[in-house]
């Protein structure tokens, strides 16, 4: 069945500067989510060139940091969460809520941004590309599927401190 208004939504945030335009992964155009762009390494070394700060990377307890405030801020915000993965260089998280998907990724974003700082990590350089994606899911079978690609279809667990 489904449904005029998405039932979950499935967000995905990359680190500051670790997938830009041009990247041989690919990228989608903002806005424009249908539209994929090509690899492109002349793209990729000038969006390289203009990065400000070093890419970023969470090691397992900046992971740690990161999940548990996701899932505490999420508490908070009485949104329904179905899965979670905070990876090395993005995190995915499954959320139910009678919310706008900008609200939520941003608020996720500004609460862990602000725990991670106060644990003196990242201080004084960005953590997140300043966009995410936010897919919605209409269908149990999209909730079901978005959950197994976040929970199995990561690669092996990583360790968190």
């Amino acid at each position: 069945m489904e449904y005029n208004h998405p039932i979950a939504f499935l967000l995905t945030v990359v680190t500051y500067g670790a997938w830009l335009h041009g990247d041989e992964r690919g990228s989608v155009k903002h806005g424009e989510p249908a539209k994929f762009l090509p690899p492109d390494e002349l793209l990729k070394q000038h969006n390289a060139s203009n990065l400000k700060h070093p890419s970023a990377t969470l090691n397992a307890r900046q992971r740690g940091i990161v999940r548990r405030n996701i899932e505490s801020y999420c508490d908070y915000k009485k949104w329904f969460v179905s899965a979670v993965n905070v990876r090395t260089n993005h995190f995915h998280v499954v959320v139910a809520a009678v919310e706008k998907p900008e609200k939520m990724l941003n608020g996720i974003k500004a609460a862990v941004t602000r725990k991670l700082r106060e644990a003196d990590e990242f201080v004084g350089r960005p953590v997140w590309a300043v966009r995410g994606s936010k897919r919605r899911l209409y269908t149990r079978k999209s909730l079901d599927l978005a959950i197994d690609y976040v929970v199995n279809r990561q690669g092996d667990p990583l360790p968190e401190e």
